[in-house]
């Protein structure tokens, strides 16, 4: 559910954090996605202004942003990574809790792309089973190699 989605969030940006502390690495941007997406159209990372929390496009609520990926420089990963310690405050649903999130640390968010721009992998495959076919066939002949 929610929690575990927000956890694994958590624990993702909290490697980062420590891989970057332990290596002396600065992240520019940092781009959060789940791992079960498909984009179907490039994102410019040129165009991203850093000083904005970025998400997927979804319907034009106000209370809701979408949560499927977040593009945003490091530290405001790091900041909205905290959700996972305020569940307790917001909506079961993810992107309620996004929006009300990034409400509570004043982060200017902004859309990128539209519904049509990605895609669950699930759902993806089942309208491209042409593209699983050559999946499954790849991965049986890297099987076979060895």
């Amino acid at each position: 559910g929610a929690q575990s989605r927000w956890y694994s969030n958590y624990k993702s940006v909290e490697l980062m954090k420590d891989f970057s502390i332990k290596k002396n690495i600065n992240f520019d941007l940092v781009f959060q996605t789940r791992m079960d997406l498909v984009l179907k159209k490039n994102i410019n990372f040129s165009l991203i202004d850093k000083n904005y929390i970025y998400s997927n496009g979804r319907d034009k609520k106000k209370d809701i942003i979408g949560e499927m990926f977040l593009i945003s420089n490091y530290e405001n990963a790091i900041k909205f990574a905290s959700i996972f310690h305020r569940l307790e405050n917001y909506s079961l649903r993810p992107p309620v809790a996004a929006k009300q999130h990034i409400d509570y640390l004043n982060l200017k968010h902004l859309s990128l792309l539209t519904q049509q721009d990605y895609e669950l992998t699930r759902n993806f495959l089942k309208k491209n089973k042409n593209f699983w076919f050559k999946i499954k066939k790849f991965i049986k002949k890297i099987l076979n190699k060895n």
